[in-house]
């Protein structure tokens, strides 16, 4: 079992967790996309890969809450776990610009091989 992460408190993923830095960059037409990942032990050795419209653009580790600034559109915010021979599971939101998006990625049972769950919160 996992433990929730605040998604407004909770702790940053570090820059060196970025494949494209120009996420990380505020802008006036941008919204955010933050994606919290439950904390504990279980499954906390697990990858997840973030992908935004079909990029892996961010890892995201245990008790992290990755935020995504990105341009205002429909978009396509998938998450794979353990590596890239998994399935991406997709969710498609349409980002307003100064809005931001609440994602929870959380897991039961097991250090690997139990059942993970990626919701949007709001």
């Amino acid at each position: 079992m996992t433990v929730p992460v605040d998604v407004e408190t909770g702790p940053r993923a570090p820059a060196s967790a970025f494949l494209d830095p120009s996420l990380m960059q505020s802008a006036p037409d941008k919204g955010e996309i933050r994606i919290a990942r439950d904390a504990g032990v279980s499954g906390a050795a697990v990858n997840v890969l973030i992908y935004l419209d079909g990029r892996h653009v961010v890892n995201v580790d245990a008790n992290r809450v990755a935020v995504l600034r990105v341009p205002a559109g429909m978009r396509k915010i998938g998450i794979q776990y353990f590596n890239v021979s998994e399935p991406v599971e997709y969710h498609e939101l349409r980002v307003e610009p100064g809005k931001h998006y609440d994602y929870r990625i959380s897991g039961t049972a097991g250090l690997l091989m139990g059942e993970w769950r990626f919701e949007r919160l709001n």
